[in-house]
């Protein structure tokens, strides 16, 4: 029941502009996403739209800057104790996913709540 923040961070490395960019942010099974704090992202404009599906966050903006970043905060609540390796990360343009850039996937330890008698 506790929360836990992931951050992910997305950089343009290039000198151009990019379109259409997605980032797929693999989430460790027992943790999920606030869907309140998802749509607030898209309210203060931090992404243009999100989806979830299958245990990963898709994260899109209609374009990013050159020589860029952006750092995201997702907030989870731990829902099931045990030990999880979330998919792998990655970021590409929309058009272009066969030139991915990935990171490693996240781990988390969720222990199970004792009540002290």
């Amino acid at each position: 029941g506790e929360p836990v923040r992931l951050t992910a961070t997305i950089r343009n490395p290039t000198t151009k502009g990019l379109p259409m960019v997605v980032a797929g942010i693999g989430i460790p099974a027992g943790l999920e996403p606030q869907t309140w704090q998802l749509r607030e992202l898209v309210d203060t404009h931090a992404v243009d739209f999100y989806e979830t599906r299958d245990g990963v966050v898709y994260l899109y903006w209609r374009s990013f800057d050159p020589d860029h970043t952006k750092t995201v905060p997702i907030d989870l609540l731990a829902v099931v104790p045990g030990q999880s390796t979330a998919r792998a990360s990655s970021a590409w343009v929309y058009y272009d996913d066969d030139r991915k850039a990935w990171a490693a996937p996240a781990r988390v330890d969720v222990a199970a709540r004792t009540n002290p008698e």
